[in-house]
């Protein structure tokens, strides 16, 4: 026999009930799904099923997620279970996300969350060399490993999934685009239906607003008049140097250093410099130069041009769909300019769905209904 159905590794195809099993296959992160009904012992939520084929290999693999009765036999000898299950998603959250990451390839963070939080799962499918993620921020914190994962792609523009061997894939779709698996040829038995163009969600130029950065060293200078002892500051100083004249001064934080211990005291609240108490009145005409760096917001856009001209010349005008990000954990250009450019990637070209009609038999396979979601959908009656 060709077909198999393992439930908890016991082989269960004899009491398969023919026509009932039904696999949903979905793109990359979304949960894969299989249902059925078998006759006899009452499967247990939890359990591990693995659907395969001698010739075609593993169909699916996952965990029972639903048991329901779905019938008895007239003599009651014998039950039908209605059978749910999710793939190996499930697995893969048992345990909650507590890290904080700054400045690592997303693919090194997929790799140090799959190894401390995902131990069941291999990660032979990672492809390395995702693009920088400048920090995480609260974002990792009492999270699903999925949603991490998910976070990960919203963040690079990347995909993962889990395959039927609990292995994890993180990858670049762009690399590892191919045709489809599927050509059409006229004569063929085949009969289009419709098919729409949706630009709900469409951009191509994007606006990124993030959180604030630190600018490059600014200087500011006064001449002291002799009798004023505190001057106030056109913004909140960070990483302060100072000097009166030519000579270097100390300077504390007001409320969180002694004053004792320093030439002169700050607030970066409330933006002043002030000399200390024991700091004599600078004297009339003496330059005075604060080196600072201030805090400045995170400000950018992106654009995808090919999309621009490409909708211009269907639809006229200059083709631009404008949206805007905003996302405090953003705290550099860098990662401003990566976020634009992965929503840029998901939502750069209007989305097109159509649908066609086919018959097709393959010898040996009676699967009774089985879908297959991919880019299309299949039905298999043979």
């Amino acid at each position: 026999m060709s077909r198999h159905l393992y439930i908890a590794g016991i082989d269960r195809i004899a009491d398969l009930e023919r026509g009932s099993l039904r696999i949903e296959q979905a793109l990359t992160f979304q949960i894969d799904t299989c249902s059925f009904s078998i006759k006899g012992e009452q499967p247990a939520e939890g359990e591990e099923v693995i659907v395969e084929d001698d010739e075609l290999g593993r169909l699916f693999a996952g965990i029972i997620v639903k048991v329901e009765l779905g019938r008895t036999f007239p003599d009651k000898s014998i039950k039908v279970w209605n059978v749910d299950c999710d793939d190996y998603t499930a697995l893969l959250d048992k345990r909650l996300v507590v890290e904080s990451y700054e400045n690592m390839s997303a693919s090194d963070i997929f790799l140090d969350i799959a190894r401390k939080y995902c131990p069941d799962f291999t990660v032979n499918g990672v492809q390395l060399g995702a693009p920088v993620v400048e920090a995480t921020g609260a974002e990792f914190e009492y999270k699903r490993p999925s949603e991490c994962f998910k976070w990960l792609c919203d963040y690079v523009g990347w995909h993962w999934q889990p395959d039927y061997y609990k292995d994890l894939h993180f990858f670049s779709a762009e690399e590892l685009a191919n045709p489809a698996p599927m050509v059409l040829r006229p004569g063929g038995k085949f009969k289009f239906g419709k098919h729409s163009i949706d630009t709900q969600g469409l951009r191509n130029r994007v606006y990124v607003r993030g959180g604030t950065m630190l600018s490059d060293p600014q200087v500011i200078q006064w001449k002291a008049d002799g009798v004023a002892r505190i001057w106030t500051l056109p913004w909140g100083p960070h990483e302060v140097s100072f000097k009166v004249g030519e000579v270097p001064m100390t300077v504390g934080v007001e409320n969180l250093h002694e004053e004792a211990d320093f030439d002169y005291m700050m607030s970066f609240t409330e933006k002043y410099i002030r000399c200390s108490t024991q700091t004599a009145t600078p004297v009339a005409g003496i330059t005075m130069a604060l080196t600072a760096r201030q805090d400045i917001p995170v400000i950018t856009m992106v654009e995808d041009y090919a999309s621009q001209a490409a909708i211009a010349k269907v639809q006229g005008g200059d083709g631009i769909y404008e949206h805007v990000i905003s996302d405090d954990s953003l705290i550099s250009i860098q990662a401003a300019e990566a976020a634009g450019m992965a929503d840029l990637r998901e939502h750069g070209n209007p989305r097109v769905t159509g649908n066609f009609e086919t018959e097709y038999v393959k010898k040996r396979i009676s699967w009774g209904d089985l879908r297959t979601k991919t880019w299309m959908e299949v039905r298999d009656d043979a």
